[in-house]
Order: structure tokens, then sequence, then C-alpha cells
């Protein structure tokens, strides 16, 4: 597996668990919750969770280790605003930090630019007004997803969020095509 360098940048701080359980506080007080509103997401759900049971699949990434993914690229989207950076390496080992990557890739415009031609023609991602329109869906989404970990995890166990999902899922068919984009035509429309 690819090792992502870890540097550390004077004035730069430590992501640990206490940031992690902030930002979710964040995003739920900012941008609220998708609760009632879950069919709406669905396909941007769905282009996370493939991403996620396949690392489950191939690398055998724990419930445990997919929500410090989730919490890492969270912070990466909230550094962005902030226009900060983190140092996970007491959080997460290198390869999580890969993992991570990977995710922030379908999620973050100013990473991949084929997210960015998708949401042009819908946004202008230079101004940073701009942010939260952009971002809202992916905060909501990466939350519920965190939810949904703890309580299917605390339903049937270590490892329970992947055994629910697996069944709505086929992983052969995602395992064989390019990962889904997070964001589609409709999704800033939401």
């Amino acid at each position: 597996m690819l090792e992502v360098p870890l540097t550390n940048h004077e004035g730069e701080y430590s992501f640990d668990v206490n940031d992690a359980r902030k930002n979710s506080r964040y995003i739920t007080k900012h941008y609220g919750n998708l609760k009632d509103n879950m069919r709406s997401l669905e396909p941007e759900l769905y282009a996370i969770e493939s991403r996620l049971i396949i690392l489950h699949e191939q690398y055998q990434l724990s419930s445990r280790e997919a929500m410090k993914i989730i919490q890492i690229v969270i912070n990466r989207l909230l550094d962005v605003k902030d226009q900060t950076t983190s140092d996970y390496s007491d959080y997460a080992t290198e390869d999580l930090l890969y993992m991570a990557d990977g995710l922030e890739y379908i999620l973050n415009p100013y990473k991949n630019e084929e997210v960015a031609k998708i949401i042009q023609p819908y946004v202008n991602i230079n101004d940073h007004g701009n942010y939260d329109y952009i971002f809202k869906n992916v905060f909501l989404c990466l939350n519920r997803i965190l939810e949904s970990i703890q309580l299917w995890d605390k339903e049937f166990g270590v490892d329970g969020y992947f055994r629910y999902i697996k069944r709505f899922m086929n992983t052969n068919y995602i395992a064989n095509h390019n990962p889904e984009m997070f964001f589609n035509d409709k999704t800033l429309s939401k």
C-alpha cells in the first residue's frame, strides 16, 4: 500500500477524537441532519458507502477505522474553510490517511478536477462564499454515515455497519466499476 508522507509544520494543530466530536456537533448545528430527508441524498450516500464497503472488503477496514477516515475527511474539508492544516499522525496510521485521500477525492472539487467540472456549471468554486453551498450535502452525508456506523455496530456488534450495508450493495459490481462521484447534476439543487 502507498504511504502518505506526514509532515509537521510550525503552527499546525494535532487532530484527535475531541476534534472529531466537535466537528460532528458543528455540522449538526450549522447544517442540520439527514434523519428525515435521507432519500433525497441516496445517490450521494451510495457514493460514499460504496467506497467504504470496498475498503472493508479489500483491506479488512473495520467500522472504527471507517469512522476515523470519515472524521479525517470532515476535518480536512473544514480546514479548507478555515485555511488551516492538521496533523493526523497521532490519530491514524498512514494506511488510513491514504484511504481518507481516496474518499476525499470523490468529495472535494479542490482536489479533483473531475468533481470540479461536474459542479462548475452550478457554482463558482473559486468564490469562498460558496463553501457552505458546495459542502453542505457532503457534511450531511458524512455525519449521517457516522451515525449509522454507531447505530449498526451497537445493534450487530463489531463491524455491524458493514454487515448491514452489504445486504443492500453489490460489492462485485462496485469493485469492477469506477467509484461513483459524490456530486451529480442534482446534488447542489437539493
